[in-house]
């Protein structure tokens, strides 16, 4: 049996508020998540997933992350997740 912890690694985001000032020009904003959001059916499948969840809604909103974002520093309202597509999808 194959469990998602061998297939994904899930990372959380950073609490942008102990970031270096050098480090919070360099923050995945709203604007770039939407625009992952919109673009996502063009990424790569090896791409990471981020995915945002309100503190106020039940939704769980993902999009697969542009190679272009791939420096930015996620915040702590979104996570990561990074598959094996070579295992998922052999």
């Amino acid at each position: 049996m194959i469990q998602l912890g061998d297939l994904s690694k899930i990372v959380a985001g950073r609490n942008i508020y102990r970031l270096s000032e050098s480090e919070k020009d360099r923050v995945y904003t709203m604007a770039e998540f939407e625009d992952d959001y919109y673009q996502m059916k063009l990424a790569p499948r090896e791409n990471e997933i981020i995915y945002q969840q309100s503190g106020t809604l039940p939704h769980i909103y993902a999009a697969v992350m542009h190679a272009d974002q791939n420096q930015k520093i996620i915040s702590q309202i979104y996570s990561t997740i990074r598959m094996d597509a070579t295992r998922l999808n052999p």
